[in-house]
């Protein structure tokens, strides 16, 4: 095989993968490429520290994990996602700063000690029954100004009465 035919092989086949590329990603959407990168943050109160959700390329998206920035930029991975089954709505901090609070499927929180970096508490919001997604959804939801208690209101996901402001103690969430 002379070069130049060599050259011209070489051009189809790599004409032939790029080509196959772009179809691949054509048939993709942004969520499942995993854009946007970081759909979610919020900075804590004092504005040193940030958490924040990033997503994560997955054809059957949602793929999501947990972080939290530390006061020298620091970024930690708190917790990888049920890939398919998991994903953030909300993040909530504490007024001091010292715990952020990420609600995962519209009604479990996962609480985090911002100064240690590390999940203290997870746990249903209300009384989960094992559907999916979870037949009720959070509305509202908040942390005390100290970060013990977590408040919120649940409401059904297809619409209808929302419950009273619910108080949940960190401690008794759950590991």
């Amino acid at each position: 095989m002379t070069i130049s035919r060599k050259l011209t092989a070489y051009r189809v086949a790599m004409l032939a993968a790029c080509a196959l590329l772009s179809a691949v990603l054509l048939a993709c959407n942004a969520r499942q490429l995993g854009f946007p990168r970081t759909p979610l943050q919020a900075t804590s109160p004092d504005g040193i520290r940030r958490a924040f959700v990033r997503n994560h390329a997955e054809f059957d998206p949602p793929n999501q994990s947990l972080w939290i920035e530390d006061e020298h930029e620091k970024r930690h991975k708190l917790q990888h996602l049920g890939s398919d089954s998991d994903w953030v709505d909300q993040i909530a901090w504490s007024a001091d700063g010292s715990t952020c609070a990420f609600l995962v499927q519209g009604a479990r929180a996962v609480v985090v000690d911002a100064h240690r970096n590390e999940i203290i508490a997870s746990g249903w919001l209300f009384d989960y029954r094992g559907n999916y997604p979870p037949a009720r959804r959070v509305d509202r939801f908040e942390l005390s100004d100290d970060g013990s208690v977590v408040r919120s209101t649940n409401c059904p996901r297809l619409g209808g009465t929302c419950t009273e402001l619910a108080e949940h103690r960190v401690a008794q969430l759950g590991p």
